[in-house]
């Protein structure tokens, strides 16, 4: 597991050019403090991760299709993800 500094990686100071800036940032943006920034990075990252519809699987969030793979493989009963 990678742990990564959001302080570090984020710094707003370090984000002048569109290019390099987070999808995150230029929609909930401009942020006072790195706190601001680094809970708007971590709840944009929750949503990529779990919420998100991904057209590659079906048009379903990851949590879901993953929760129906590990169903499939293994039809025990399987604990509800959340």
């Amino acid at each position: 597991m990678v742990i990564v500094n959001l302080r570090q990686v984020l710094n707003p100071e370090s984000l002048h050019r569109p290019s390099d800036t987070p999808e995150c940032v230029k929609i909930d943006g401009p942020f006072k403090t790195v706190d601001e920034l680094e809970l708007a990075t971590l709840m944009w990252v929750d949503w990529y991760n779990t919420g998100r519809l991904h057209s590659s699987i079906g048009y379903v969030p990851p949590t879901e299709y993953e929760a129906a793979y590990y169903a499939a493989v293994n039809p025990q009963n399987q604990p509800v993800p959340g």
